[in-house]
């Protein structure tokens, strides 16, 4: 399953890598994230877990997760209810002379549920990952605006 989305914001890259970097906050303000935790770090690499929760079924899973300052971040599956699961964010600057800060924010996932929990919470997954783009601009807007 491919999950594509791409905005525009008034937000520098610096400003929405920052959002998307600070993984410790996701419970704070994605809907169906209940718990981040940090495995191991080391330079820009990162081990991480999230604890999602749809539909009173909580499923946690953990990304290598590599960190290019104000550019990309990347994400390979290290454990979790997946057979697989890579994606990335792009953070472009896409600003011209007089129209302010400007970022293009891109987040692509492919992934692939084990059959079981694919049936249990799959169309949900995937909404919520199209919603989660969506819920960093709202942050931006609630810390920057």
């Amino acid at each position: 399953m491919i999950v594509e989305h791409s905005i525009d914001v008034e937000y520098t890259c610096e400003q929405m890598f920052n959002l998307v970097a600070n993984y410790e906050d996701y419970p704070i303000f994605i809907k169906n994230c209940k718990s981040s935790k940090t495995f191991t770090q080391k330079d820009n690499e990162v081990v991480a877990e999230l604890e999602m929760s749809f539909a009173g079924i909580s499923q946690k899973f953990s990304t290598l997760t590599k960190f290019y300052p104000n550019e990309k971040i990347t994400m390979d599956l290290a454990e979790g209810p997946f057979e697989k699961l890579r994606g990335f964010w792009l953070f472009s600057d896409i600003s011209s002379e007089g129209s302010g800060k400007k970022t293009r924010v891109q987040f692509y996932m492919d992934y692939k549920m084990n059959l079981f929990i694919e049936f249990l919470v799959g169309n949900k997954f995937k909404l919520a990952m199209v919603n989660m783009v969506d819920s960093f601009i709202h942050r931006a807007q609630t810390i920057y605006s």
